[in-house]
């Protein structure tokens, strides 16, 4: 029976890494470096965290599609071996520098719920991403037995009590960064943590 935990939020320390792994002879991810952000305030990042029980890691990794396929953003996960956790991005950004002709990278996100007012409509003036069930979302793919899986919901508005877990659609582009935020449970024993991409461990990731 599949375990799973949703955690409900408002949505400093350097570690450089330079580990690469390559998947399937298709992709190539390079671990560039994860941190330990600000829960309140992030350039890149649009959630707030206000629980006192977790922290926000970001992980930035090099991505090379090898056959120039779109990427499937979904498969990366942190696993908690200490307390048997698996975490889901909580929020992604993919980027790399534009040059004369370039489009950078592409890519959407969707809700896993579909948020619709009590007339069964969007809320247009919220921008809020697009749910279709049609795009795949991976995460639960790849089970880890034993692990529970912890999704955060991202909370578009406080008033209207919407939230939802967003996943992201096939990423486009055949050299990127991409940075993922990742909303960890510190309350348990100390966590040690280990970046996944499906079933194929990237590189540990530390906390301090």
């Amino acid at each position: 029976m599949k375990k799973c935990i949703t955690l409900i939020f408002c949505l400093m320390l350097s570690i450089a890494y330079s580990q690469e792994l390559i998947v399937n002879d298709s992709i190539k991810i390079t671990l560039v470096k994860s941190k330990e952000v600000s829960k309140t305030f992030n350039a890149r990042s649009k959630t707030k965290l206000k629980s006192k029980e977790a922290e926000k890691i970001l992980v930035r990794c090099k991505i090379e599609s090898i056959h120039k396929t779109p990427v499937d953003i979904n498969a990366f996960s942190l696993l908690d071996t200490s307390n048997k956790l698996r975490y889901r991005i909580t929020e992604f950004m993919g980027y790399k520098a534009v040059g004369i002709g370039g489009t950078g990278v592409r890519y959407k996100p969707y809700l896993k719920k579909r948020l619709v007012n009590k007339k069964g409509r969007p809320y247009p003036s919220l921008n809020l991403p697009k749910y279709d069930k049609k795009v795949k979302d991976s995460f639960d793919t790849y089970l880890f037995e034993g692990y529970t899986n912890v999704m955060v919901p991202i909370t578009f508005s406080k008033s209207k009590k919407l939230n939802s877990i967003v996943y992201y659609g096939p990423v486009e582009g055949n050299n990127f960064t991409a940075e993922m935020f990742f909303t960890v449970i510190v309350s348990k024993a100390e966590p040690y943590l280990e970046l996944y991409y499906g079933k194929e461990k990237v590189a540990p990731i530390e906390m301090e």
